[in-house]
């Protein structure tokens, strides 16, 4: 029993009988959360799991998009010069054939 629990003016007695009453012997937290939840603490368990695992999933994603978007607004535009420069050349390399669809 925490002796803070005790020393509580007006009721730190009356906490400490019922502390040493439903808390005091090991396991009875456990069978306290047994009581309170029934047979649904596996199901809420698992419920807790998936929002957590959806919520860390959402989280990488975002981080991700955020990363992928910082190197594209830092090096866009040279990216997209580089990609018409790119589409240029290869429309020079099919010969006039094809000049009719590069432009």
């Amino acid at each position: 029993m925490p002796v803070w629990l005790t020393q509580i003016p007006g009721l730190g007695v009356w906490l400490g009988e019922q502390w040493a009453k439903y808390v005091g012997h090991p396991g009875a937290i456990g069978e306290l959360v047994q009581l309170v939840s029934g047979s649904n603490i596996g199901n809420i368990y698992r419920g807790v799991l998936v929002v957590g695992a959806s919520a860390f999933q959402s989280f990488l994603t975002l981080l991700f998009m955020l990363i992928t978007l910082f190197f594209v607004y830092r090096d866009g535009e040279n990216s997209s010069r580089s990609s018409i420069i790119s589409a240029n050349a290869s429309c020079r390399c099919a010969g006039n054939a094809s000049r009719a669809s590069c432009h």
